[in-house]
């Protein structure tokens, strides 16, 4: 994300991606299709599907440029809002399969 918001008008594709961050090109396809998914993208179809930095909303857009800040100038604190944010959805999910007698 942090690639992405400061890129301005760059277009990305999930082999750009993968080469400039390091990782895969399908680990880097699912990240991009997942920010698109949260309205953060916009999306254009050529020969290949690219990416570029555009949220639905100008909040999405505050939030989406405020968390990059967070996480370059305090990534621990970023880290553990995000930790702890998530905390309940994940416990709640484990407490779903949890075999309870009646």
């Amino acid at each position: 994300m942090l690639a992405v918001v400061h890129s301005g008008d760059r277009w990305w594709d999930a082999r750009l991606a993968a080469a400039e961050l390091g990782v895969d090109a399908i680990t880097a396809g699912r990240v991009l299709d997942r920010l698109a998914t949260l309205n953060l993208l916009d999306i254009r179809i050529t020969g290949d599907v690219r990416y570029q930095f555009k949220p639905g909303t100008e909040e999405l857009a505050t939030l989406a440029r405020a968390c990059v800040d967070a996480a370059r100038t305090n990534p621990i604190a970023l880290l553990t809002a995000v930790q702890r944010a998530t905390r309940p959805g994940i416990r709640d999910f484990a407490d779903a399969f949890r075999l309870r007698r009646k």
